[in-house]
């Protein structure tokens, strides 16, 4: 909440090292938030290691040449 941009979607990532969730927050007249799955690199049978590298790519590609 506290972005300068009041406009644009704020995006985050939360991780214990092992599980990794996403998150994005819509500033409207009342903030929406948005919460991924867990996306774990330990799971049985599935690492899920490329999926999060495909989203964090993606993120990376709708924010542009704002980064810092």
């Amino acid at each position: 909440m506290g972005a300068p941009e009041s406009q644009r979607a704020v995006y985050g990532l939360v991780t214990n090292g092992d599980g990794f969730r996403f998150l994005k927050l819509l500033r409207t007249s009342e903030p929406q938030y948005n919460l991924s799955e867990d996306f774990s690199l330990f799971s049985y049978g599935h690492n899920e290691l490329y999926e999060v590298l495909r989203i964090l790519k993606r993120i990376g590609g709708l924010i542009g040449d704002d980064r810092v």
